[in-house]
């Protein structure tokens, strides 16, 4: 999978200023989206509409967990998709690790939320919810001036 944007001048003048100290010592980076834009925390979908023409749904369900056929986005379903963690957290986690350095998490916290959970009665939970935080230590960052900086001149 590629990810363009880490490779763009947005993310080069990033590091410039970390490098060049300008935007100071950093110890918490928050990142967010607005996705999903799919439907997620619903109740199961109850209708059964047609098949796709020549979708062979066996094949395309594979090792998961089996469910009906319909048409829902596959990306809301725990079974299919990681919801907009994995839609867009390759995206927009990736700047600041570049730009500090960072490695791996040490530790990391994932919850549905208190909204969530009062209305999550009925729900499905083969589908992600619609509210979801997640928290990671990263400790360390880099000390030393980027690969990036003489691609800036």
């Amino acid at each position: 999978m590629g990810n363009q944007g880490g490779s763009g001048h947005g993310v080069k003048q990033m590091i410039k200023w970390f490098d060049e100290n300008l935007i100071g010592t950093v110890s918490e980076v928050h990142v967010w989206t607005n996705r999903p834009v799919w439907p997620q925390g619903i109740k199961t979908p109850t209708e059964m509409p047609a098949m796709m023409d020549g979708l062979d749904w066996d094949s395309w369900i594979g090792p998961a967990g089996w469910v009906d056929y319909h048409p829902f986005k596959w990306r809301g379903w725990w079974n299919f998709g990681t919801g907009a963690l994995g839609d867009m957290a390759c995206h927009l986690i990736d700047p600041p690790f570049r730009v500090l350095g960072l490695g791996y998490p040490t530790e990391v916290e994932s919850s549905v939320g208190a909204i969530y959970s009062r209305l999550a009665t009925g729900l499905s939970t083969s589908i992600l919810p619609t509210i979801l935080k997640d928290t990671a230590n990263v400790p360390g960052q880099r000390q030393k001036p980027s690969q990036y900086q003489n691609d800036l001149d």
